[in-house]
């Protein structure tokens, strides 16, 4: 039985070659990866002009800072610094043949990291109380 959506004849296979995959890639490769990094341009320029602004827009007519860069603007900064490294490492630098730098940066500051993660395991840790052991 005969698939509807083909309209020709034979049944020859129309899949590309790894050859002419290849070259396709050869093509859109560059395109996608100028892309990536036109959104992490975009995305770095967007938050330090945020932030610069907010400390520019914060001084009074004496010229003294009023505290306008809040943590928001911190963390977009972060943000968009995260995602241009992410960029460069894991799409720019195989491409260009270099060894990415170092693993990503963690997405949720050290010190939070160590309290989610710390589990009880000295003995100044557990509670002598609720051990069943003795």
């Amino acid at each position: 039985m005969r698939n509807s959506h083909v309209d020709r004849d034979d049944d020859r296979d129309d899949t590309p070659s790894p050859s002419e995959r290849a070259a396709a890639w050869e093509h859109v490769g560059p395109q996608l990866l100028a892309g990536a990094l036109s959104e992490s341009r975009f995305a770095l320029e967007d938050a330090f002009r945020d932030a610069e602004t907010a400390l520019y827009g914060a001084r009074d007519g004496e010229g003294e800072y009023s505290g306008g860069l809040t943590p928001e603007h911190v963390q977009a900064l972060r943000r968009a610094l995260e995602e241009a490294r992410a960029t460069v490492e894991e799409e720019a630098a195989p491409i260009a043949g270099l060894e990415p730098w170092s693993e990503p940066p963690a997405h949720a500051p050290y010190r939070a990291i160590q309290e989610w993660t710390h589990h009880p395991g000295d003995a100044a840790d557990v509670d002598k109380e609720g051990d069943s052991s003795e």
